[in-house]
């Protein structure tokens, strides 16, 4: 069996019992080549695509694309949504921050909560994970991180929960 690992990955995944690495030559180092043996990030044998590796068709009408799959009858109907949605100010300045939460690495809150700090007209709206543990752990890590640079307790009403 030939086993290969994709760009997804990072750099390698330093199994030698894996055969080929898909990369693209916008991704690597021009100088790559170039480097020592020793130097060698990959285990695997790198196969590198033209351009990014990828290609994006441009999607037709969601709806048309969705009657196509037979799956129009799954999603609701469309919704405009605006600020006021979500009790969102239009003078406020707003960070979205529209990761899945279990994505989030810890030391990144550090990074919300300096910018909640940087001026109270900032807002920080983060979406809510598919499992609500997955939310209170994070929601308690953003709390906690902005307390940690604000002791005064206004950053954290400046940080908003949509839910999904």
């Amino acid at each position: 069996n030939t086993q290969l690992a994709f760009w997804g990955n990072p750099i390698t995944s330093g199994s030698k019992k894996m055969d080929y690495f898909v990369s693209a030559d916008f991704m690597e180092h021009p100088y790559r080549t170039r480097m020592a043996v020793e130097d060698e990030p990959y285990t695997e044998q790198v196969v590198l695509l033209e351009g990014q590796g990828i290609w994006y068709s441009k999607p037709e009408v969601p709806e048309v694309e969705l009657e196509k799959a037979n799956m129009l009858q799954l999603v609701g109907p469309k919704v405009n949504y605006t600020r006021a949605s979500f009790d969102l100010q239009d003078d406020w300045f707003v960070f979205l921050l529209p990761q899945s939460v279990f994505k989030i690495h810890p030391l990144y809150d550090r990074v919300v909560a300096q910018i909640v700090a940087l001026h109270s007209n900032i807002h920080v709206v983060v979406t809510g994970g598919r499992r609500p543990r997955w939310t209170k752990i994070y929601m308690n890590r953003l709390y906690q991180a902005i307390r940690n640079v604000d002791s005064t307790g206004k950053g954290e009403k400046r940080l908003h929960l949509i839910e999904r």
